[in-house]
């Protein structure tokens, strides 16, 4: 995930869409956030030509270098924050990068907290929810000028989002419809289907 979303975020990747991707996020993430006294952001006006984006640059999943700030990513899917690492990124960019300004960004499935009570403060909640939404926006709104290759892969991508994180593909609201409607032997199949281990105790 983190790997596909620094890829459509980096203007200087061959995707075609430029800025688009990082211009949505930028706005998407600043428009509302609990953060006190910071920068404001106003995504149309940023210069994005002379910007770098990192992977797992100590240990940080995204980071992006922009000329007066950094905005520092911790993508978790199916895990939480653990071992004091938020407040260990926090020190390192605030070490590394004491000129810039440093925006923190908690990205998980549905913008949950973190777990450490003290980041909250610092951490803004973003969700794979309004990954998603950009995404679809992109699609409807440029599919005109984008490759089909590249279609093809922010489709794709959409699709195992809402299938498998968000759970709100057609295929899950399908099985849910299914599961309601023959509830009584779906359960029954669940309670009786097979052990995997007692099929090795014979061994």
């Amino acid at each position: 995930h983190s790997n596909f979303i620094a890829y459509i975020l980096d203007p200087r990747e061959n995707h075609g869409l430029k800025d688009i991707v990082l211009r949505k996020l930028i706005r998407d993430v600043f428009s509302e956030s609990k953060i006190a006294n910071r920068k404001i952001f106003d995504a149309d006006y940023i210069d994005l030509h002379n910007i770098e984006i990192r992977r797992e640059w100590r240990n940080i999943d995204i980071l992006i270098m922009l000329p007066e700030d950094i905005i520092l990513i911790e993508n978790k899917v199916d895990t939480v924050d653990h071992s004091n690492q938020l407040k260990r990124y926090h020190k390192i960019a605030e070490d590394i990068f004491p000129h810039k300004f440093k925006h923190y960004v908690y990205l998980t499935p549905f913008g949950s907290d973190p777990q450490d009570m003290e980041a909250r403060d610092s951490y803004i909640n973003y969700s794979y929810v309004q990954i998603s939404d950009i995404i679809d926006s992109i699609l409807r709104l440029y599919s005109n000028s984008i490759s089909q290759k590249i279609s093809f892969y922010l489709s794709d991508y959409l699709t195992t989002v809402k299938r498998e994180l968000l759970m709100n593909d057609k295929l899950n609201d399908l099985a849910l419809k299914v599961y309601n409607a023959h509830k009584e032997a779906f359960d029954f199949i669940f309670e009786n289907r097979p052990d995997p281990s007692s099929i090795l105790y014979q061994y």
